[in-house]
């Protein structure tokens, strides 16, 4: 059975209704943004947004967030994962972003303490089209209870961008986002300074008109 993007909508309010409150880990991407506005809108100040502030993560990364946050209207905290302090996501295994996801768990749990349990819901934006693809970060969150609400409502990337169109969110024809350490091939060690190099690379890119674009770290290559 075929089921539109309405459709899915009214299932995602229903969820998100039923939660009552949310922290959403919230990226200043496309799925992240669309989550963020989507509880905004059924939770009001109930839900909140978490931004991670991280090496891993462009120059610029956190301001563009907060202006984001602050055109959806959604209350936003930041903390600092520092998951490069971690030797097992150092080493750059292929469950690298598992460590990702378990050190972002581990702040976003902090925050729900600092509330005083007004909040007690964790969700990130995962999508139907992340189902099958090898994703340990996905694996982590589960294992954490952080919630995917817009699997749970079959949303689409289509679907996302379709409704952050119709509710004219700035992000809804933004570029697929990754961190940098995703660049690096498994077993090169992440490390600051190839982050560093990375990230000033796409930067410079972009100001030749680029606007999607990936700059693997190959070390001496």
């Amino acid at each position: 059975m075929i089921v539109s993007p309405e459709q899915k909508l009214a299932r995602l309010e229903e969820i998100l209704s039923d939660l009552g409150n949310a922290v959403v880990a919230f990226s200043g991407g496309v799925d992240s943004t669309f989550l963020a506005a989507a509880a905004k809108r059924v939770l009001g100040d109930r839900a909140i947004a978490v931004t991670a502030i991280s090496a891993s993560y462009p120059d610029g990364e956190i301001e563009r967030a907060t202006a984001i946050a602050e055109e959806i209207g959604i209350l936003l905290e930041t903390v600092h994962t520092k998951e490069l302090d971690n030797p097992d996501y150092v080493q750059n295994d292929p469950n690298r972003c598992f460590h990702c996801k378990s050190a972002l768990a581990d702040k976003l749990e902090e925050v729900v303490g600092a509330f005083g349990g007004k909040y007690d819901n964790l969700i990130y934006g995962a999508i139907a089209d992340d189902i099958g693809d090898y994703r340990p970060g996905m694996a982590a969150a589960e294992s954490r209870g952080i919630q995917a609400p817009l699997i749970e409502a079959e949303f689409t990337k289509q679907d996302v961008r379709a409704v952050s169109k119709a509710w004219g969110l700035s992000t809804w024809n933004d570029p697929a986002a990754a961190c940098l350490s995703s660049r690096i091939p498994y077993g090169t060690p992440v490390t600051v300074e190839a982050l560093r190099m990375i990230d000033q690379a796409e930067t410079f890119l972009k100001t030749l008109g680029f606007v999607q674009v990936r700059v693997r770290h190959h070390e001496e290559i």
